[in-house]
């Protein structure tokens, strides 16, 4: 993974999604689909995708929208989105390592965060997805 400011080697990190091959999809154009939002963030995050999930649910197919436990209220008020919690216990680690570095590894603290979170959310978002 690389951008103009920074190079990420994850070579020997062995992706959790890797052992899970999507099954074909086939589709008629008819009958409902199970649709599921897996979403991160912030509220600026959940907002688009509880939209695009209230109108597809509006055409009557069925929507689940994953979300951090901060934004259930936001989904769940909903009746016709279905919510999954999704854990990141790194958030706070990270948050706590930022404060305690003044913002000196800005760029080792992110990665080494996006790494371990992600070896926590991928499998559950693989789970959510499976259950939608």
């Amino acid at each position: 993974l690389e951008f103009s400011f920074l190079r990420l080697d994850l070579s020997g990190i062995n992706e959790p999604w890797t052992s899970h091959p999507l099954d074909n999809f086939d589709w008629d154009g008819k009958r409902p689909l199970k649709c599921v939002f897996l979403t991160w963030g912030s509220r600026g995050d959940h907002q688009p995708n509880i939209a695009l999930g209230l109108e597809l649910a509006r055409r009557g197919h069925e929507v689940t929208v994953t979300g951090m436990h901060e934004y259930r209220n936001l989904i769940e008020r909903h009746p016709s989105l279905n919510y999954v919690e999704i854990v990141d216990s790194n958030l706070w680690e990270l948050a706590e390592a930022f404060r305690d570095s003044e913002g000196a590894d800005f760029i080792s603290l992110t990665r080494d965060y996006v790494i371990a979170s992600n070896r926590e959310m991928v499998p559950q978002y693989i789970d959510a997805a499976r259950d939608a």
